[in-house]
């Protein structure tokens, strides 16, 4: 197979990045993990050229304390002025807009060479659900982000859950939907590297048992649940510690986390670099993710990557994504949380063998998710487009 693709003719791509001033480190994740992979393997015959202009300095002044909300600055940036940094429309074999948030820009570029990831619907949910703004959107941006996704040649997901979810709200054909799993980057670390690198935010090893929690504060994510189950497991692990990385609680969080007495077992971290966030990953005991809903999980797959066992939300997409390799309770069951957080915790100290397994199980779960077998079907979803495009001009000139 890569001898077949090494004499391919290089295919121009176009890979439509979010503005780093959005701060959504996962959006940058993708596109930046997907133009590395794409420009370290020759076999893929792939050119790719990364589209990602900065908020204009006008609208960036609009972000400042005391004048216009930020959300502004990003919807007229992104909604209006961002497509003058578009490519010409010849420039480029196909176009990879690797964020569904800015899927309108399928309305602008060629038909049938754009390809749009949808990374999950909450937006469209929320929209029909409220029949007003969703996601900080009003409406009628909402319905260029869908007429996006419904005019793009081919529209991604990042898990099959996602992908059904589009097709029963009949915002894509079936026929139109592919489901690519994101990757794992996590770089390596030894015991001794990620306790340096950790114990200025988290102290020596040891002192505490870490649960982990990697996440905005978003509703979705149910921060709730979480303080919920912790109060409940430090009641029986008085070690127990809960470390949250994405930035500090929302001010009903913290007072909930006050009421619940843990807000002095909480420790807020902010986004961290990937070789601070691997150590993170590695030195905790147990990843929890309390979300409702997901597009993907992308901290599920990472923790299991990095040998972290996983107690998830009992939802499908994290059964698809975890597997086996993780434990899962019901979102309202608070009991069944701490039950399962408070076994693995017991076997982690008392069974030390069985532990070990569960970690190697963890990780050859999380092996299996990579960024260059993402790059490797994308190409190939590049191609299929490519060449659906090509055919198509011929047809129409014949």
């Amino acid at each position: 197979m890569a001898s077949d693709r090494s004499t391919r003719e290089p295919l121009r791509l176009a890979v439509i990045a979010d503005m780093l001033e959005e701060q959504w480190p996962s959006m940058d994740l993708v596109a930046e993990s997907l133009m590395r992979e794409l420009a370290s393997d020759p076999a893929l015959a792939v050119c790719p050229v990364m589209v990602r202009p900065g908020l204009l300095p006008r609208i960036g002044r609009w972000r400042q304390p005391g004048t216009i909300a930020p959300t502004l600055a990003r919807v007229v940036n992104r909604f209006w002025l961002y497509r003058r940094a578009l490519p010409p429309l010849r420039s480029a074999d196909v176009f990879h807009v690797v964020d569904h948030s800015y899927g309108h820009l399928a309305l602008v570029l060629p038909q049938a060479r754009t390809v749009v990831t949808c990374h999950d619907i909450d937006a469209f949910d929320q929209h029909a659900a409220s029949n007003g703004a969703a996601a900080g959107l009003p409406q009628f941006l909402v319905r260029r982000l869908a007429a996006g996704l419904a005019r793009a040649a081919r529209v991604v997901c990042p898990s099959q859950t996602t992908a059904s979810a589009l097709v029963d709200r009949q915002l894509v054909a079936a026929d139109r939907v592919a489901v690519v799993y994101n990757g794992v980057d996590l770089p390596e670390t030894t015991a001794a590297a990620a306790e340096s690198m950790t114990a200025p935010w988290l102290g020596p090893v040891g002192t505490f048992t870490d649960l982990l929690h990697v996440s905005s504060t978003i509703p979705r994510k149910r921060i709730d649940v979480l303080l919920n189950v912790f109060a409940g497991v430090l009641a029986q692990w008085p070690s127990s510690r809960l470390v949250r990385v994405g930035g500090r609680l929302a001010p009903a969080q913290r007072a909930l986390a006050q009421r619940l007495g843990v807000l002095g077992r909480v420790v807020e971290l902010p986004s961290l670099d990937r070789q601070v966030l691997a150590a993170v990953y590695r030195r905790a005991t147990l990843l929890l993710s309390t979300s409702e809903r997901e597009g993907f999980g992308l901290p599920v797959a990472e923790a299991l990557a990095a040998g972290t066992p996983v107690v998830a939300t009992d939802i499908p997409v994290f059964r698809e994504v975890g597997g086996l390799a993780a434990s899962y309770a019901r979102l309202g069951d608070t009991a069944a949380w701490v039950q399962a957080v408070t076994a693995l915790l017991r076997e982690a100290s008392d069974q030390p063998d069985v532990w070990r397994r569960r970690q190697l199980t963890a990780q050859a779960r999380g092996a299996e998710f990579t960024w260059h077998k993402y790059a490797r079907e994308m190409t190939d979803i590049y191609r299929s487009v490519a060449t659906s495009a090509s055919a198509g001009r011929a047809t129409a000139r014949s």
